[in-house]
């Protein structure tokens, strides 16, 4: 008999029992059984986590034990920071979370560039002993590292719901960052959370913690009481919760009462006169020409607080506006803020003799659209760093009920057209 929610069941056990199958290795394949996985010394919560996910692994899902040793015995040594010499060379220049393996007859190394790379080599392991069902390993040194970061995601779980097992399913999916609605100290859209028990939790899986503001802007920069207001909501919220990366600002949860006349200075849900609609856009959904006075005045609560705080704008409300009014936004931005803008979104694409408009997320139109592509630009000319809204984990808008919409051939497109926007613009 099926129960609400039981599909948090599948979630809750991301190691499958019993998956190991009759195999025979080949005999440049090496052997994962019985193994020794040493643990530097000085190991930190990262790479002691994802021994200890790596152990339960081969015992649950492969049917063998493994040791965990801090000791100098022979078997799986586990590394931060000494890529060989063709590690160096591939990678061009290390970054964070890369990582080389080398597999050998009788050992296995991995080495990170951080913890965090450690732990993604964990679990390429993982992945490639899931795939042939047995724990054998095919000899060779290999590399990686990631095209992308941060790689942001909310809980499939249940809003605002992190359980370590969770947590860990996001880590091993290759995200590293997960985001949290934030209306007031350790308060969310859906109730009371312990944002720094969140956030360190969060980190023990290699996993950053973004802030989705949903705070209220009630006043304008030029107010004489406007910085004590944003240093009692944003400033408060990184003094007492410095281990949140960063805040993501979008313009329908942020618009303030700002001075441009092209726009009402009131909140969309009550932009009326007299019970009578005012007949302009509310600040949420143009590129004010106020934008970057008041992206200073949070940099000011923020930054003393937490210095390298990652303070991005979202420029999702605005994409319909004329470029040359959201470029003007771009070039006036403060030196430090992050700019993103929504993948596909404003694309037009025919459809049965109509022209139809991207209005949210889709996968029918898998490139990037002339708005993206007109921010990006402009971006890269400024030196801005650049992020991206892009449904990348198999599932999108059009199905938002199912968990994987079965387009591959679509789906590759959407890779192929990120990596483009990361060659010519610098989508990090």
């Amino acid at each position: 008999m099926q129960h609400d929610y039981d599909f948090r069941k599948e979630l809750m056990q991301w190691h499958r029992p019993g998956l190991r199958c009759a195999y025979t290795p080949a005999a440049e394949e090496a052997s994962l059984e019985n193994i020794t996985i040493l643990v530097p010394g000085d190991a930190g919560e990262v790479l002691l986590t994802a021994a200890q996910d790596f152990q339960d692994f081969l015992f649950t899902s492969m049917d063998c034990s493994a040791a965990l040793s801090r000791g100098s015995a022979h078997g799986m040594r586990l590394t931060v920071g000494t890529f060989s010499q063709l590690g160096k060379a591939w990678l061009y220049e290390e970054t964070p979370a890369s990582y080389e393996i080398t597999v050998e007859q009788d050992s296995v190394t991995v080495c990170g560039y951080d913890e965090r790379g450690c732990a993604q080599g964990l679990y390429q392991l993982e992945d490639r002993m899931t795939l042939i069902r047995a724990p054998y390993l095919k000899q060779g040194t290999t590399h990686y590292a990631p095209a992308f970061s941060p790689r942001m995601i909310h809980s499939g779980y249940g809003q605002e719901q992190y359980p370590d097992q969770h947590l860990s399913a996001i880590a091993h999916a290759g995200m590293d960052a997960i985001l949290v609605f934030v209306k007031d100290h350790d308060l969310t859209q859906v109730g009371y959370m312990d944002f720094n028990n969140t956030i360190r939790r969060a980190n023990k899986f290699g996993l950053d913690v973004y802030a989705y503001s949903y705070f209220e802007s009630k006043h304008h920069p030029d107010d004489p009481d406007a910085f004590e207001h944003y240093n009692s909501t944003y400033g408060m919220l990184f003094e007492k919760c410095p281990g949140f990366k960063g805040v993501i600002l979008v313009g329908e949860r942020i618009e303030f009462p700002s001075k441009d006349p092209r726009v009402s200075p009131k909140r969309y849900y009550n932009n009326t006169v007299d019970g009578l609609p005012t007949g302009k856009r509310t600040p949420g959904w143009f590129p004010c020409y106020d934008y970057p006075q008041w992206l200073e005045l949070l940099q000011k609560v923020i930054y003393p607080k937490k210095p390298d705080a990652d303070i991005v704008l979202w420029s999702y409300n605005w994409n319909w506006a004329p470029v040359e009014d959201r470029l003007a936004l771009i070039d006036n931005l403060p030196k430090g803020i992050t700019l993103m803008a929504t993948f596909e979104m404003g694309n037009d694409r025919p459809m049965e003799g109509f022209r139809c408009r991207t209005a949210d997320y889709t996968i029918s139109f898998p490139e990037y659209s002339p708005y993206f592509q007109s921010e990006a630009q402009r971006a890269k000319e400024r030196g801005i760093r650049l992020y991206t809204q892009a449904n990348s984990a198999g599932l999108c808008w059009d199905y938002g009920v199912i968990p994987y919409d079965p387009f591959p051939g679509m789906w590759m497109r959407r890779y192929n057209s990120m990596l483009e926007a990361r060659e010519k613009y610098g989508l990090s």
